[in-house]
């Protein structure tokens, strides 16, 4: 809804615009759309990898709290530091 309603607001400044000067407002439009896009993508690739590194980990919590059919652990308890 917010990207929307900035989109709106750009266009309608855009078009608001007197004719003189409107080719390099439109291009530094574009070229700020393009730069927030490349960074949304960055974004949406950086939050895949936690995602997927939050799964492996809730696995491996998993399986050292279920304990199998035998009910003993095989995980150890040491810690990365940080």
């Amino acid at each position: 809804m917010a990207r929307r309603l900035a989109l709106v607001l750009i266009a309608g400044l855009v078009l608001a615009s007197p004719a003189a000067g409107d080719d390099n407002k439109l291009s530094d439009v574009q070229a700020r759309l393009n730069a927030t896009r490349a960074k949304e993508a960055r974004l949406t690739i950086q939050i895949s990898d936690v995602t997927s590194q939050i799964r492996s980990l809730e696995r491996k919590v998993g399986d050292c709290t279920s304990g199998g059919s035998t009910g003993s652990t095989s995980c150890s308890t040491s810690r990365r530091s940080a």
